[in-house]
């Protein structure tokens, strides 16, 4: 507890005076004082609305940690998907697993790759929360914004929301005629091309088309053995939304997409590190005998994913307040084409089919404005998931089970719940913000084994279990100017556990539950030239989930306890006409309280070389949690030369990451590393664009992801894709 009065001790003081310095500022700017840039000429920053709070608001005005990007900015920077946004927001790491995305906020993130496996930072599309999505859906090209809400969101979005919201926000069709693209070509043979169309069919209809895709014909790598190629990715994606607006106070929106990707999976052996064959003659093989990002399996390991959706949003205003319907319903095809033992023998082959169905409604009924000083919303959630392994099957003399076993298996997820929150301006430029929501979940599960010849190995009962939480939010909201907001608060989000289905058994994991300490300071300065928002925050966080991987099994334990102190701060400055600068950086000690048994698998030096089976155990408490980088930092610009024969702009953006470890016991670690990206476009025309651009210009190599396969097969890991660079062309008219 200690802990937890001291962080929140300090944040207060930080808070007090920071609010003091920027009314201080405030009124020497006001009253003429030399604090004001030297750059007259230069105009504030843009406004930034958000939907953080489940209605439009000014960024600068809501009470919670938010990096927004604007659709402006996503094209400037380059900001094609989430791994890129990452690299360019503070407190956001991605990881990114055979093709599924892994998000982590504050050091809070899962590791669960199984299908039934849900984040613990939540991805939500206009308002429908999706619980699993391949890379490719985050390549959406008609996006308005894209908002990273940071800490527990779990009141207003509660499904699994403990570290946090991403929220993906499209663009509505415009009823005056729109058409616009990219057309781009870049090394390794990568083509790359977008399209966006809208137009009024009515003049109460609108209706637009998004399409987007990606060919890469080399790879970073290839398989020494296939001669194929490795590292890459490869998709396409096309969305469509349908608005209609029968009157000025209904609003309906109808909006579906399709899409398809391929991506390159995971290989052997960590840097450093050796695995071993799992067939006589068992001879090491060391990380050194393949390139970086090469892979030498007797198949070419990759992961397809097919993507259907559609939702439905009905907003109706009714006098007083603000009707909201969101209907979604999505279906997840994937294919998991695998070499389990990482070498050209046919050792072991698993072939991983699966399948995910989910159903979402959601009502809402919502103040619409903040008359007499009060703010309020209520509402209620619908979850309906399945997730199922068609068909997971291991093939070959070293696979599990004597050779070879077909496992069919599912999890359903259901959920129901009710919830509410206020804000309420008791005194002047004083508010206080009370939430409480109720969730009811149930999972239930599912499996049978086979062996080849269709006799049955296994059949585990069917096994289920519910919980009921209470989450919520406490806060106080001090609007101290027009310009200035602090803010504290103490909220509660919680992560549903699930069992264990790919090598399915009647265990589940427990559910994590996150209590959040936060105060913070929201800031526009020298007439908007400025802007600084700041946080320090402590995390409680009570059954954190791990995920080990154990004989091709993927298994979910829970820690005791974890803890997480940390700091951050995000810059943005106009300093002249056209020149924008920006900062961020986030400081984390994130560890773990209480680990008696974590699991670890070190290195055997013996043959068949690889890691330990089984796998055993270490004490964990004090160790750093996955994903926890001590300290990232970012700066960049934009700077736009206005000039008779053309606008130039210019982009660059640095991030720093001073490295982390990827499981409980420390042994694998990412070391520190540096990225630069930047981009130079001529604007041919008003309506055309050409750019050259680039991503990891000193082409760093470093590790998306790693994970202990507990066998002589080792450390696999996915390596970040290495440099990137080429030129596109872009037209709007």
């Amino acid at each position: 507890m200690r802990s937890i009065f001291s962080t929140t001790k300090f944040g207060f003081i930080a808070c007090v005076s920071a609010v003091a310095l920027a009314q201080s500022v405030s009124a020497q700017v006001a009253s003429g004082g030399s604090a004001a840039p030297a750059a007259e000429e230069a105009t504030g920053l843009d406004d930034i609305v958000v939907t953080a709070q489940r209605r439009e608001q000014n960024m600068q005005k809501v009470p919670v940690a938010v990096s927004a990007f604007s659709e402006v900015a996503l094209e400037t920077r380059q900001l094609n998907n989430l791994l890129d946004i990452a690299n360019t927001t503070s407190g956001l790491q991605v990881s990114n697993r055979n093709g599924v995305i892994l998000p982590f906020l504050r050091g809070v993130g899962s590791t669960g790759t199984s299908v039934g496996t849900e984040a613990s930072v939540t991805v939500y599309l206009d308002g429908v929360y999706f619980a699993r999505l391949p890379g490719a859906f985050f390549a959406l090209n008609n996006l308005s914004r894209v908002e990273v809400l940071k800490g527990p969101q779990g009141t207003l979005f509660g499904r699994n929301a403990s570290g946090g919201v991403i929220q993906l926000v499209t663009k509505d069709p415009s009823y005056d005629t729109e058409f616009k693209g990219m057309l781009s070509y870049g090394n390794l043979e990568t083509y790359e091309g977008s399209v966006y169309a809208s137009t009024g069919l009515t003049d109460k209809v609108a209706m637009d088309i998004a399409a987007t895709g990606r060919k890469q014909k080399k790879g970073f790598g290839r398989n020494i053995v296939t001669g194929n190629k490795f590292v890459y990715d490869d998709h396409w994606l096309v969305t469509s939304k349908l608005l209609i607006e029968p009157s000025d106070t209904t609003k309906i929106t109808i909006n579906g997409f399709a899409g398809n990707s391929r991506v390159s999976t995971i290989r052997n052996a960590f840097p450093g590190t050796t695995s071993g064959y799992a067939t006589n003659p068992r001879l090491p093989i060391p990380s050194t005998s393949r390139g970086f990002y090469d892979d030498g399996s007797d198949v070419d390991q990759n992961y397809l994913a097919k993507v259907w959706a559609a939702y439905v949003k009905i907003q109706q205003e009714i006098g007083f307040a603000r009707f909201t319907s969101i209907s979604g319903y999505s279906k997840i095809r994937e294919h998991f084409d695998l070499d389990s033992d990482y070498t050209e023998r046919p050792d072991s082959k698993p072939d991983l089919f699966t399948t995910t169905k989910q159903f979402t409604q959601e009502f809402q009924l919502s103040s619409l404005d903040k008359s007499d000083g009060l703010e309020w919303i209520v509402g209620a959630f619908y979850f309906n998931n399945l997730g199922r392994y068609d068909l997971t099957r291991f093939r070959g003399p070293a696979a599990p089970f004597g050779g070879g076993v077909d496992v069919y298996s599912h999890q359903r997820s259901k959920s129901l719940a009710g919830y509410g929150q206020i804000t309420y301006e008791f005194v002047p430029k004083l508010s206080f913000t009370a939430g409480l929501r109720y969730t009811s979940d149930k999972v239930s599960a599912d499996g049978i084994f086979f062996n080849p010849a269709g006799a049955v190995i296994n059949d585990p009962p069917r096994a289920s279990f519910t919980t009921k939480k209470w989450t919520f939010k406490t806060g106080l909201n001090y609007q101290a100017t027009d310009d200035v907001l602090a803010y504290a608060s103490f909220s509660r989000g919680f992560k549903e556990g699930n069992f264990p289905i790919l090598f399915y058994n009647v265990r589940p994991s427990r559910p994590e539950i996150l209590d959040a300490y936060e105060v913070g300071v929201k800031a526009e300065l020298f007439d908007r030239r400025l802007r600084l928002n700041g946080a320090v925050f402590y995390y409680d966080l009570k059954d954190p989930q791990v995920q080990l991987i154990q004989l091709g099994a993927l298994i979910t334990e829970n820690a005791e306890g974890a803890e997480v102190k940390g700091a951050e701060l995000e810059m943005q400055a106009v300093l002249a006409e056209g020149l924008v600068v920006r900062a961020n950086a986030t400081y984390l000690d994130s560890t773990y309280t209480s680990f008696a048994n974590a699991p670890s698998a070190l290195p055997n030096p013996n043959p068949p070389f690889g890691t330990i089976t089984p796998v055993g155990s270490i004490n964990a408490k004090g160790n750093r949690t996955p994903y926890a980088s001590k300290l990232t930092f970012g700066v960049g610009f934009d700077y736009t030369i206005r000039a008779p024969f053309g606008n130039v702009s210019l982009t660059g953006d640095y991030y720093h990451n001073s490295g982390f470890f990827f499981e409980p016991d420390n042994f694998l670690r990412q070391p520190s590393y540096d990225l630069f990206n930047g981009r130079i476009k001529y604007e041919v025309t008003e309506n055309v664009g050409v750019s050259l651009w680039g991503k990891n210009l000193t082409n760093k190599k470093y590790i998306s992801n790693a994970t202990t396969n507990v066998g002589v097969s080792g450390y696999n890991y996915a390596p970040a894709f290495g440099r990137t660079y080429g030129v596109s062309v872009d037209f709007d008219f």
